[in-house]
């Protein structure tokens, strides 16, 4: 019995050999790749070392803090020990000695200006007992402490406090060397004149006793209860 022809494998299923197959048309079953994204989003602005965008409302509390109006202290304690400089260049002016002589009273200032007759003023002027002029320290101390003062209370600080009161300690020791010193001069006096003269101290010495004791006072509270601080406003 014959056996059948011997199929090509180069015969396709249509019997031809090595004949193509007609093409079709290629289905497109999958969607068109989606396009790469930017590299960052618009609208923030590039961070150096890729941090994080800053927060709605972030940079304005930062502004609003670093404009915070800084809170003085209490400057207008300096005015307390500016009053005590007052006091010192008044006592300077006013009456540091009291000589009464025959009925007649000359005084003598801390500048060793004599005031009273003429008559005694020029005979002690000529005797040299208007030679006392230690005011002129007094008012030193008081020029500078009054700067410092004044320093205090335009800057606003409380610094000046500290020098004002070593200006105040000094100013304290003088005067209190003076009224010192000007209790003996009058005891002397007093004992050599044998009841025809009397001396006695004046209100100057006194008044600038006591302004170098509110100086030194007052510089002490400025500087206790200055108390400055910073407010966040």
């Amino acid at each position: 019995m014959a056996q059948p022809p011997a199929q090509n494998p180069n015969q396709n299923s249509y019997g031809h050999p090595d004949q193509a197959q007609p093409s079709y048309p290629q289905a497109n079953h999958y969607p068109p790749s989606a396009p790469a994204y930017p590299s960052r989003q618009p609208g923030y602005p590039q961070q150096p070392g890729n941090y994080a965008p800053p927060l709605a409302g972030q940079w304005n509390q930062g502004a609003a803090y670093a404009a915070a109006p800084v809170k003085k202290g209490k400057w207008f304690l300096y005015l307390i020990p500016a009053l005590g400089v007052v006091a010192m260049v008044l006592g300077v002016f006013l009456p540091w000695f009291n000589v009464t002589i025959l009925g007649s009273t000359v005084s003598l200032n801390g500048m060793g200006n004599l005031s009273g007759p003429s008559e005694l003023t020029s005979i002690l002027s000529r005797d040299g007992s208007s030679g006392v002029k230690d005011g002129v320290l007094v008012l030193g101390l008081a020029g500078i402490s009054s700067l410092l003062i004044l320093g205090g209370l335009l800057m606003r600080a409380r610094g000046f406090a500290i020098a004002v009161i070593v200006f105040g300690l000094m100013s304290l020791g003088l005067t209190a060397f003076e009224v010192i010193d000007a209790n003996r001069s009058i005891q002397a006096i007093n004992n050599s004149a044998a009841g025809a003269a009397t001396a006695q101290t004046g209100l100057g010495l006194y008044v600038g006793l006591a302004g170098a004791v509110v100086v030194l006072v007052g510089a002490i509270v400025t500087l206790v209860f200055f108390k400055s601080g910073r407010s966040r406003a």
